[in-house]
């Protein structure tokens, strides 16, 4: 596991959660909230190549009709 330099949290336009993450060496990586077959769960890191010009002047991340605000990387690890 890696550790995230960059992290963004937010709502999409479904009202569901949204999490977005820049990987140390550049990768970026999203995940989102859905039914797992049990309960409401978040699903596995998947990697995202489009985040990166998603990124706007006033440091928040573009998504849909939503913005993504800045989260505390801190501790956050994601796949290799």
């Amino acid at each position: 596991m890696a550790k995230a330099s960059l992290f963004f949290t937010g709502r999409d336009t479904y009202g569901r959660t949204v999490d977005a993450a820049l990987r140390e060496d550049g990768v970026w990586f999203s995940r989102y909230q859905t039914y797992n077959g049990y309960g409401v769960g978040m699903t596995k890191w998947m990697k995202d190549k489009n985040l990166s010009s998603l990124v706007c002047e006033d440091g928040r991340l573009d998504w849909g009709f939503r913005k993504l605000d800045v989260g505390n990387p801190k501790g956050l690890r994601l796949p290799n």
